[in-house]
């Protein structure tokens, strides 16, 4: 029954990391995050879930972890943003649609 139990935990835990990871995904996307920092995203919640048997505010943890990733690859000198022209990023209507009021 005990190994039923845990059987069950990790494959909802498994569950809720390939929901992060899609989330994390799109957010990368949203915010031109390079792949580095979506990566050790990943790789931060995986270990924050894995040791937690509950987990509390789902959102704020992969908004922490993406933070934490950017910050981590920003320190060692790494840059966290996707490069893009200029001549890519002018009037591209979907900056226009994250920011208005």
């Amino acid at each position: 029954w005990e190994m039923e139990k845990k059987s069950t935990r990790n494959g909802y835990k498994d569950r809720q990391k390939k929901e992060a990871f899609v989330k994390m995904t799109h957010v990368g996307d949203a915010l031109s995050l390079h792949q580095e920092v979506l990566e050790r995203a990943k790789e931060l919640f995986s270990g924050f879930r894995d040791d937690r048997e509950l987990l509390q505010q789902f959102e704020g943890t992969i908004a922490a972890c993406l933070i934490e990733a950017f910050d981590q690859l920003s320190n060692e000198g790494r840059e966290p943003l996707k490069m893009q022209s200029i001549t890519d990023s002018i009037g591209n209507d979907n900056d226009k649609k994250l920011f208005k009021r």
